[in-house]
């Protein structure tokens, strides 16, 4: 492993490389939305509600797709029209992030997970 001038040759304070993209992908609904934006060209916000598992509400995704925004994962196209036309695709940095989750999805094909409830999982990797 590289020393990056840290103790121990760790990145970051907790040690782990991987904090930063583990921290980006465990935001809730980016997963989600990255990987539907992904395997679309763009997607219009009712498209993409609809598309998303679970129940999400229009408060919500408004709020994720802001953020996503923000950190110039997604573009948003708004057509200028009424009622309101607006489209959202990937930037160049969120195909990137799409490439990594098919990345993981290749590589976690045939793999068996151990059977956990998931509330203790989430409390136990989270610290719930």
């Amino acid at each position: 492993m590289a020393d990056n001038g840290n103790p121990g040759g760790h990145a970051g304070l907790s040690g782990c490389p991987l904090d930063p993209v583990l921290s980006l992908l465990a935001q809730k609904w980016l997963v989600h939305i990255v990987w539907l934006l992904g395997h679309n060209e763009s997607l219009r916000f009712a498209e993409l509600r609809r598309q998303l598992p679970g129940d999400i509400s229009a408060k919500v995704l408004s709020a994720r797709l802001k953020q996503l925004e923000t950190l110039d994962m997604i573009a948003r196209d708004d057509k200028g029209t009424s009622p309101p036309h607006v489209e959202y695709r990937l930037t160049s940095y969120g195909r990137s992030i799409d490439v990594l989750l098919e990345s993981i999805e290749l590589n976690s094909r045939g793999l068996v997970l151990p059977a956990l409830p998931s509330s203790s999982l989430t409390e136990e990797v989270i610290g719930s």
